[in-house]
């Protein structure tokens, strides 16, 4: 067995997570089980299921997706990948693999939509974005799919800034300050992305294949994950073309324009239900009470990213 410690919270998996901090102890508050034989979950049917959608496989195309209620549990099904049961409380995640299907392919579902469903039944506000440290506190960084956020992290990281999380902003309010705590030390990007990075950070990375892209490693195991940092900012992102604006431009937003931006955001919306939502809703405004949300449109083109990221780190 292996404990980790990520997003706030003990960890423990029957095999082992990539770019997850191993510690010691024997407490935990999530537990991911990957069975010996593949095996799908028993006596789904679809005309049940409480949300259908579709998701894009590595290879190309879509196949089916759908989300069921059963006991005191979601499950979670990619077709021809895997049916991933989460108890209702986030305690519990059990892989009912496909056959077929392998850890590594399973994985990258586990990382960037599993864990963030176990987190949000856990009272974290769970965010579809990244995060950088700046001047002792952190940078949030959200946008829609394409806006850069991997890439811009990835940036900060070649000027000296560390990473704090990447693909899943974790905000813990069990405290008056919001903290942002510690996800895996990567980020994933795509090729252009990663030569970018190569030539910024002027040497070679540690790469490896994942999923669809590249998981690029960019932070050393730390001694202490027992607490995170305080959520100083939150940019929300917009890439325009390099002809509309000569740089980037930070605009403050108000909290009722602000609310709506963050929920827009939140990782696993459409699969929330009303009463989770209601949550979510509900601690991102007390988040707003103390967080600045600030909109940050910047020229496209990478070579411009080093001026962007001095831009976040003089306004943060």
């Amino acid at each position: 067995m292996y404990l980790y410690r990520v997003y706030g919270r003990n960890l423990q998996s029957n095999v082992e997570i990539p770019g997850f901090q191993q510690i010691d102890g024997d407490k935990n508050d999530v537990t991911v089980t990957w069975p010996d034989e593949p095996s799908t979950y028993p006596g789904l049917d679809g005309t049940e299921a409480v949300y259908r959608s579709h998701y894009h496989p590595a290879e190309g195309g879509e196949k089916p997706f759908a989300l069921f209620h059963v006991d005191s549990s979601f499950i979670a099904r990619w077709e021809e990948i895997c049916d991933f049961e989460v108890s209702d409380d986030g305690s519990r995640i059990v892989c009912h693999p496909w056959p077929g299907a392998n850890w590594g392919e399973v994985n990258p579902f586990i990382q960037g939509r599993i864990l963030p469903l176990a987190l949000n039944f856990q009272g974290a506000v769970t965010l579809h974005g990244a995060a950088v440290q700046v001047d002792g506190g952190v940078a949030a960084l959200l946008g829609t799919s394409g806006t850069g956020k991997s890439t811009l992290s990835a940036s900060f990281h070649a000027l000296g800034h560390t990473l704090v999380a990447d693909d899943l902003v974790a905000v813990w309010q069990e405290s008056d300050t919001p903290t942002v705590e510690w996800g895996p030390n990567h980020v994933r990007l795509d090729e252009r992305s990663i030569e970018f990075i190569r030539g910024e950070m002027g040497g070679d990375l540690n790469t490896a294949p994942d999923y669809d892209k590249t998981r690029v490693t960019l932070r050393a195991q730390r001694a202490d994950l027992s607490s995170g940092a305080q959520l100083r900012t939150i940019y929300i992102l917009q890439r325009v073309d390099a002809d509309e604006l000569d740089g980037p431009e930070i605009v403050e937003l108000s909290s009722i324009e602000a609310l709506p931006v963050i929920m827009q955001g939140i990782s696993n919306r459409s699969i929330l239900d009303k009463r989770r939502l209601g949550e979510q809703f509900g601690l991102i405004a007390r988040m707003l009470n103390s967080v600045p949300v600030k909109h940050l449109r910047y020229p496209s083109g990478m070579e411009l990213l080093p001026e962007v990221c001095r831009a976040v780190n003089a306004d943060v």
